[in-house]
């Protein structure tokens, strides 16, 4: 929570800089540049979900409608996601690269990095799986390594990426910085999902 403390002040502190420093470009006759609009943008989404955090802490459901049960750890990643695509189209196209192959090559990420983590998942706790099987596929109830779904990724990635001979180190650099948006989010989810606090600690 403290973290989340810090974290929540300094989007704060730094949406308000950079609202200051365009207001001032606004006084000046300048224009606002994209750069500085995406930034305040993402700031002000931390914020809020920094907001959030504090105030929902260990809720693994946001809301239920009849059948549906929305989750906090899905609905995050799926900001995330949707989050670092539209960042991956933006940056393609400033770059001159195709956004459509990379969007494609960053679905397919996601894909096996979940299944990746759900694997090493289910392998270092198979004494949970094997009385009933068919857990394995709840994976509503939980269960991603982050570990499994970097190796999975990445090798994904890579074989991907030779089959469309692509250079592998040029289109990581357009890729991972926004894929840390997915695990940063996850991470989030994790809190409000009640889990990932670590061992208790009697220190003062």
């Amino acid at each position: 929570a403290v973290f989340v403390a810090l974290l929540f002040g300094v989007a704060t502190d730094y949406s308000i800089f950079l609202f200051s420093s365009r207001l001032e470009r606004f006084k000046s006759g300048g224009e606002c540049d994209s750069e500085t609009e995406a930034s305040v943008f993402l700031c002000a989404v931390t914020t809020c979900l920094g907001f959030g955090v504090l105030t929902l802490a260990g809720h693994p459901v946001l809301f239920s409608i009849g059948a549906l049960t929305v989750y906090s750890f899905g609905t995050l990643i799926a900001f995330g996601v949707l989050l670092a695509a539209l960042l991956v189209w933006r940056d393609a196209q400033k770059k001159g690269k195709n956004p459509s192959v990379l969007l494609d090559l960053g679905l397919g990420l996601v894909v096996f990095a979940l299944l990746g983590g759900r694997i090493l998942y289910v392998l270092l706790n198979l004494k949970w799986y094997l009385p009933d099987p068919l857990e394995i596929f709840r994976i509503q109830h939980g269960g991603l390594v982050f570990y499994g779904g970097l190796a999975a990724g990445t090798l994904f990635g890579w074989v991907a990426l030779r089959k469309k001979r692509l250079p592998f180190w040029e289109t990581a650099d357009t890729l991972v910085p926004y894929i840390l948006f997915v695990q940063g989010f996850g991470r989030i989810g994790c809190f409000l999902n009640g889990c990932c606090y670590g061992k208790p600690t009697f220190w003062p």
